[in-house]
C-alpha cells in the first residue's frame, strides 16, 4: 500500500491512467456491458476495486448507476473526490472482506489492478464465491506479448489462462490486440450459472 501511496504522491496521473482512459477500447465495451446488466438483470450499484483517480468510476456514474471507487493510497481517493466530488470514493481494497460486503454491490469492477494484488487474488475469488456468489465481476487486464511478461507468470498470461483462474461461469468475453502484441482482455462473470441463459436469451433485445 505504500509504494502506490509514493506513486500518487509523487505523480499527477500514475500510469497515465486519466490521459489514456478515452482511447482504451476495453474500458468502452465494459461501460457498454454495464448497460446491458442494468437492462437485463437490474443491476444498479457498481463498485470499483483499485479506482485510483477516479475517472473510470466516473463514466460508470454517467451512465446512472450508483458508482462506489475504492483504493488503497489516501492521496488517490483524495484526488479523485477533487475531480470528481458527485461521485463516492472511499478507501478500501480486495482485503476489506467487510467493507465489500457491507456495500452489497451488483457488480464488482476491477480494471487493470489483477496484476498489483496477485497474493491477495485467490483470497479474495474465494471470498467471490462464498460471501458474494450472486455479484457480478467485471474485470479488465493488460495482457502481454509473448516473452515480454515477467511478473505473474505463475499465475496465467492470456485470457484463456486469466478465465482458467478465475473459475467463474463466464457470460461474455473478449480481447483487443495491438500491432505490437500489447492486449486488453476483459470478461464478465458470477458464480451463478443461471445467469448465462438470462443474458444470452436478451442478446437480440
Amino acid at each position: 500500500m505504500g509504494e502506490f501511496e509514493d506513486m500518487y504522491r509523487a505523480c499527477e496521473d500514475p500510469w497515465h491512467q486519466m490521459a489514456e482512459l478515452p482511447f482504451m477500447s476495453d474500458k468502452a465495451a465494459s461501460i457498454s456491458l454495464l448497460r446491458r446488466l442494468g437492462g437485463v438483470f437490474g443491476a444498479n450499484r457498481v463498485v470499483e476495486i483499485g479506482c485510483g483517480l477516479g475517472g473510470l468510476t466516473q463514466l460508470v456514474a454517467n451512465e446512472g448507476f450508483e458508482a462506489i471507487g475504492l483504493d488503497v493510497s489516501e492521496t488517490a481517493v483524495e484526488g479523485a473526490k477533487e475531480r470528481f466530488p458527485g461521485v463516492d470514493f472511499r478507501l478500501g481494497g480486495v482485503e476489506d472482506e467487510n467493507l465489500l460486503r457491507n456495500l452489497e454491490p451488483d457488480v464488482i469492477l476491477m480494471a487493470d489492478v489483477t496484476w498489483y494484488i496477485l497474493d491477495h487474488l485467490g483470497r479474495f475469488l474465494e471470498f467471490l464465491r462464498t460471501d458474494l456468489n450472486s455479484v457480478f465481476l467485471l474485470h479488465n487486464l493488460q495482457t502481454y506479448p509473448t516473452g515480454v511478461q515477467t511478473y505473474g507468470r505463475e499465475y496465467f498470461t492470456d485470457l484463456k489462462g486469466m478465465m482458467e483462474y478465475f473459475d467463474m461461469h463466464y457470460l461474455e468475453w473478449g480481447e483487443v490486440i495491438r500491432a505490437d502484441g500489447y492486449g486488453r482482455a476483459f470478461f464478465l462473470a458470477s458464480h451463478e450459472p443461471s445467469y448465462i441463459e438470462k443474458w444470452c436469451g436478451n442478446a437480440d433485445d
